[in-house]
């Protein structure tokens, strides 16, 4: 190896002085010898608590929020009062016959044709009004109507026909009387029949029929109304219908003939 000249030797002599150290630390287990990692921050330290100046109350934390129940399962749940159940209640039963008289006295069955009802006997009466459609003629639908009179005091049939001319005169004004005569119905029975003729309106005229019967403590009223065309038209079928009228109670004449 050739001689290294003095003014270079300085700096051979710091080479070799680091490879040394290299070798040295590299030899030496970690820790020994050798400084330690520089440390970290230093833990930081909670301000210390407010305290309120003199005076003052001292602040209250707010309430810790509860979260809400959880839902009841089905099977616990409260069920609905009876009054809304899906089905109605049971009807309660009608009151005996006996407590019925208690209630409303004395009772009477009223028979009609499709019912029957159970009545107090004072202070009801029947005031049925019967409407028989006919046809439409002349520009008017013709009807049969038949009222009854219940529980009427004695008297005869002209006192009784004689009311009831009263009582429509003094209803329908301008009546003009056409026909006051008895006939015989059907069933062997006399009747009253009365014939008008009115003006319902100022160009319209009709002419009204009724006939009155009596039987018993009942009166019966029978009406019809005509046009002047339909009364030759209709007239005679509808008067045939009247007379083959029979109340309740009474026998139809053997003899009778209907619709002849």
């Amino acid at each position: 190896m050739p001689e290294i000249p003095d003014y270079y030797k300085h700096l051979t002599e710091k080479a070799e002085e680091r490879a040394a150290q290299q070798e040295e630390g590299a030899a030496s287990p970690p820790g020994s010898g050798s400084a330690p990692p520089p440390a970290g921050p230093p833990a930081r330290t909670p301000p210390p608590a407010r305290t309120p100046p003199p005076g003052m109350p001292a602040r209250t934390p707010p309430p810790t929020r509860t979260p809400p129940p959880a839902p009841l399962p089905s099977s616990t749940r409260p069920q609905p009062p009876a009054a809304y159940a899906l089905h109605p209640p049971e009807p309660t039963p009608s009151p005996s016959p006996s407590t019925r008289e208690e209630l409303d006295g004395p009772l009477r069955t009223y028979q009609a044709d499709a019912f029957q009802l159970v009545l107090p006997r004072e202070g009801w009466a029947d005031k049925t009004i019967f409407i028989l459609t006919g046809p439409v003629s002349d520009g008017l639908q013709h009807n049969v109507t038949v009222t009854l009179d219940p529980g009427l005091p004695e008297m005869t049939l002209a006192d009784y026909a004689s009311l009831q001319r009263q009582s429509i005169e003094a209803e329908l004004r301008g009546l003009h009387l056409l026909l006051d005569d008895e006939i015989q119905l059907d069933c062997g029975l006399p009747a009253a029949r009365l014939v008008y003729k009115w003006y319902p309106s100022e160009d319209v005229l009709v002419f009204q029929q009724q006939v009155y019967v009596l039987y018993g403590d009942a009166g019966y009223k029978l009406t019809a109304t005509f046009t002047r065309k339909t009364r030759k038209t209709l007239g005679p079928s509808v008067d045939r219908i009247m007379r083959s009228f029979v109340p309740h109670g009474s026998t139809p004449a053997p003899e009778v003939a209907y619709g002849r």
